[in-house]
């Protein structure tokens, strides 16, 4: 994903696509960051924290609003 958006991959997509994408990606990447934090931490204690759930919870409507939006537009594209 870092190297579609340095290399203007992601900016070629029509804006609903590159929205949701975008969206898709930011959710996930604090969902995983926050994960990773509560695994490392010392001292866990059952089950995950609140704020990381929320996150995880968080980031699947997004990627699945990505796949779809995503799927739409390679329907879309005319065929050979």
């Amino acid at each position: 994903m870092e190297r579609a958006i340095r290399e203007g991959v992601i900016q070629i997509l029509n804006g609903d696509l590159a929205t949701e994408i975008h969206s898709a990606y930011g959710a996930l990447s604090r969902a995983n960051e926050l994960t990773r934090a509560w695994v490392n931490r010392h001292h866990r204690m059952g089950a995950t924290d609140g704020i990381t759930l929320d996150a995880v919870l968080n980031a699947i409507p997004r990627i699945k609003r990505a796949r779809d939006t995503l799927l739409r537009f390679l329907q879309s594209e005319p065929e050979d």
